[in-house]
């Protein structure tokens, strides 16, 4: 069954976290299923993930696709912008999701691109707070010259979290 694993308890208790609703998945006896939230505090409400928000929905294979990272199946995961659709007082919360999936013991290479300063100030924070190896951040800042090329230049930080660089 779809419930069965490891991958399920992993995203639900992000959304537990930070919305105060857990992710089921109701399995119909024709093989069908639907995810839906259940609030915590409202045990017999469940909500089609459907009539959700778009970031609770755009989040779910973002947080699935690092849960099924995070069991070794994968050296890089490459996601573009995951926090699309996010309020942005949850781009932190994802941001220390993904501190959290490099450092699971089975490890591995995580590459995102977003436009949030909110994830970006979260990883900054983790390091500053020795939760993330500085050494295992990289971040590219990606200019347009006058000529309208564009030029990705590396940014690494030190172990208070500043940039590094010219």
């Amino acid at each position: 069954s779809i419930s069965d694993g490891l991958i399920l308890p992993k995203v639900s208790h992000w959304y537990e976290t930070h919305f105060q609703q857990k992710v089921i998945v109701d399995e119909e006896w024709t093989g069908h299923f639907q995810i839906k939230l259940q609030r915590s505090d409202s045990p017999a409400v469940k909500v089609n993930m459907l009539d959700v928000g778009e970031g609770l929905i755009q989040v779910l294979p973002v947080l699935v696709a690092g849960a099924i990272a995070s069991e070794g199946s994968t050296e890089i995961l490459a996601i573009e912008e995951p926090e699309s659709h996010l309020q942005p007082r949850f781009h932190a919360a994802l941001a220390e999701y993904f501190c959290e999936l490099v450092r699971s013991p089975k490890p591995f290479k995580v590459l995102l691109e977003t436009h949030s300063e909110n994830f970006l100030l979260r990883i900054q924070l983790a390091i500053a707070k020795g939760e993330l190896d500085p050494k295992l951040v990289m971040i590219y800042w990606v200019r347009q010259l006058e000529d309208g090329r564009s030029i990705a230049e590396p940014v690494t930080f030190d172990e208070f979290a500043r940039p590094q660089g010219e």
